[in-house]
């Protein structure tokens, strides 16, 4: 028979401390997309969310078989070669990151992959490091393999499949087009 424990009780806080927030940077705003010039970041917001549907479109025309869903630590690319077809209903992503989890790491550790749009993440993700310009040394009108930079990212996320939910790859779309039933919907799925 089990022994049985008293009850511990549990005092929780009646208000939780925000955490400090900071602008979003100019600079990272520039360096993901110089063709913002001088847009307010509310500007430069609004006009993310108008062209959401194509950038989901965008995402949603990746092939599968040219993008893994994981890859190893040991065979994370610089560069993923992507062909894309031309499409003037679609805006395709700039980049791919690889997200690892925050557990100490090890050789056969695997990176989750997620196709973004550096705007995106520069708008809305303020402590977020500029990232890398993306490749243009093919042209996206060419058919062949365009080159998207895999930067490996390593943000605090205790649980990398939870990276999803907010991400525009993810069944979410948190931050392309923010609507929390689609948090409630990515967070349910079974």
């Amino acid at each position: 028979m089990p022994s049985r424990s008293r009850p511990t009780s549990v005092q929780l806080p009646r208000t939780l401390e925000r955490p400090s927030s900071s602008k979003v940077s100019r600079a990272a705003l520039l360096a993901a997309s110089p063709d913002l010039g001088l847009l307010s970041v509310e500007d430069i917001r609004k006009n993310l969310l108008q062209n959401a549907t194509l950038m989901l479109a965008g995402t949603s025309n990746l092939s599968p078989s040219h993008l893994p869903t994981a890859l190893s630590k040991t065979m994370l690319p610089p560069y993923l070669g992507i062909p894309l077809i031309p499409s003037p209903t679609s805006i395709y992503p700039t980049h791919v990151l690889a997200i690892a989890n925050t557990s100490p790491s090890n050789a056969t550790d695997t990176h989750l992959v997620f196709p973004i749009h550096a705007p995106v993440l520069a708008a809305h993700c303020s402590k977020l490091p500029a990232l890398p310009p993306p490749s243009s040394a093919v042209a996206l009108s060419a058919p062949p393999p365009c080159p998207s930079p895999c930067s490996p990212l390593r943000p605090s996320i205790r649980c990398s499949p939870s990276f999803p939910i907010h991400t525009p790859s993810g069944s979410s779309n948190w931050l392309t087009s923010p609507r929390f039933s689609g948090i409630l919907t990515g967070i349910n799925k079974p």
